[in-house]
């Protein structure tokens, strides 16, 4: 990570650490980098979104380049509409499931996928310097709304499935699938019911949404749904849920689709992607299946390198970031949402039936602690954490890592026995207690 960008983009409080000035200097930097710069610009339903886009693109018109305005629309609809306008880069303003005073500004590059690195240290460096460049000619902006219209098009013209008969219950955080979702289900014939869906940028991810999974639970329960789909705010992550309530995370999603795929011989390398987070049961009952899963490092960013650079077709993350290459590079939670009614009309499965994985006990706890990037350095920590390690041996895992988005630290201790799972992570989260 940079001074400025963290594990997905840059993110910060609105006015105090993310300011309209570095979303001016960040879109002035992109105009400079491609001569006559075209930039899609998109955000979710924070009510800072506003002024951080209109600051964004100013610095990109006064560095002589052209925006693409698709005002709100979730994370992947910017990457598909990079790709659709030729455009050389595509901007989405939002800070995906955090809070509402959160805001935050990540870039797509020309192929709808993560910014390279080169780029990301051209941005650092006229952030630090505060290099401006004012054009001779200033660029324009162009209304780029039809692209709700054209990205929903195309998830109907793939999934090209009836969903008629089976009632589906969405859950949009108040984020951008508040404009996108429920059509998704209805034009594919679903009966839908949407809860957060008026897009109360003031009250995203509030109890509700991905990160919530079991406010939609009771939801789906209470009105009778076969299945119930939470987003999170900028709707690249899916949380999905039984129609007894039972919560369905990415691991499972994955694994659903995964096997979909390889009965239809479209599972390429018969192999699918996930993190050092994917839950060990999942890892073994793909094998069973003749599915080998390989883990990166935790983040959709490494997920999507490891399939791009060998062409896997299906990977990602527990927290519910699902990138199907089938349509995007990208985790796109509205999509996989389809993707996964699909598997689940064309096998008459229920989704219950789909996800029989008894999946091994995780405790993820997530501590809040300003110093988290000091703290867990500590030498009393890190030790207490390699004492742990060896404690459990190899019938056990346990992962640390401070958050790249929030002064948090993050704790996971996986082990078939769940109280003995918790008295390792209660040990380890009292050490840095102590160190607040």
């Amino acid at each position: 990570m940079g001074k400025y960008f963290g594990t997905d983009g840059i993110r910060g409080v609105y006015g105090e650490t993310l300011t309209d000035e570095i979303a001016y200097n960040i879109g002035n930097i992109l105009a400079s980098l491609k001569k006559n710069a075209k930039i899609v610009i998109g955000r979710d339903t924070r009510l800072s979104g506003d002024a951080l886009a209109n600051a964004i693109a100013r610095g990109i018109i006064d560095g002589g380049g052209e925006v693409l305005d698709a005002h709100i629309i979730p994370t992947p609809t910017i990457a598909y509409a990079t790709i659709d306008y030729k455009a050389d880069y595509g901007v989405v303003v939002s800070a995906s499931h955090n809070p509402p005073e959160y805001n935050g500004i990540k870039v797509f590059d020309s192929n709808g996928r993560k910014l390279p690195e080169e780029d990301k240290a051209a941005i650092e460096e006229g952030l630090t310097n505060n290099i401006i460049t004012k054009s001779k000619t200033k660029g324009k902006i162009k209304d780029g709304s039809r692209y709700a219209s054209k990205y929903i098009n195309k998830i109907v013209e793939i999934i090209n499935t009836s969903f008629a008969g089976h009632t589906v219950v969405l859950d949009c955080a108040d984020g951008a699938a508040s404009t996108i979702a429920a059509e998704v289900f209805m034009r594919l014939g679903a009966k839908v019911t949407a809860f957060n869906n008026c897009g109360d940028g003031s009250r995203i991810n509030c109890n509700k949404g991905a990160l919530f999974p079991k406010v939609n639970a009771k939801n789906v329960t209470s009105i009778g749904g076969d299945i119930g789909f939470a987003f999170d705010g900028d709707a690249d992550r899916l949380v999905a849920c039984d129609k007894k309530g039972r919560i369905i995370d990415g691991d499972l999603i994955i694994y659903a689709i995964a096997n979909y795929l390889k009965d239809k011989g479209m599972l390429t390398g018969n192999t699918v992607v996930g993190t050092l987070h994917t839950n060990l049961a999942v890892e073994q009952a793909l094998k069973t299946k003749g599915i080998e899963l390989i883990r990166t490092n935790i983040g959709d960013q490494y997920v999507a390198k490891e399939m791009i650079d060998n062409n896997y077709v299906i990977g990602g993350e527990q927290s519910g970031h699902i990138i199907i290459r089938e349509f995007l590079d990208t985790g796109d939670g509205v999509f996989a949402a389809a993707y996964l009614m699909k598997v689940i009309v064309e096998s008459n499965k229920p989704i219950e039936k789909l996800v029989k994985v008894k999946r091994t006990p995780q405790i993820n706890r997530g501590i809040i602690i300003e110093n988290h990037n000091e703290v867990a350095q500590r030498q009393d920590f890190v030790k207490a954490v390699e004492e742990a390690v060896m404690e459990m041996g190899d019938e056990g895992r346990i992962l640390v890592r401070p958050s790249g988005t929030e002064p948090k630290i993050r704790i996971m201790v996986e082990h078939h026995d769940r109280a003995y799972a918790e008295s390792i992570a209660d040990r380890l989260e009292k050490i840095i207690g102590d160190n607040k």
